[in-house]
């Protein structure tokens, strides 16, 4: 399976954001970052919605840390 085709699986949104994400990355890297990060801050809330944990952190870093805190990520996720 390819990440194309994993993004496409896990929710059409994700799919859509990372395909853009892909398009623009040489024109507009800056950009590009920003798309992902928000992919990333989507990842959180799903995995947290799927577990039940009220994620009501904004920051990117706070969510990523409570998750690791309910052991729903490793430390190779949670110590980048």
């Amino acid at each position: 399976m390819t990440d194309i085709e994993l993004s496409k699986k896990i929710h059409c949104t994700i799919y859509e954001e990372y395909r853009k994400a892909l398009d623009i990355i040489t024109i507009n890297p800056d950009y590009s970052l920003v798309i992902f990060r928000n992919i990333f801050s989507h990842l959180c809330q799903q995995i947290a919605t799927y577990n039940y944990i009220e994620l009501n952190e904004t920051s990117l870093d706070k969510k990523i840390k409570k998750l690791f805190e309910k052991k729903l990520i490793n430390t190779n996720l949670y110590c980048f």
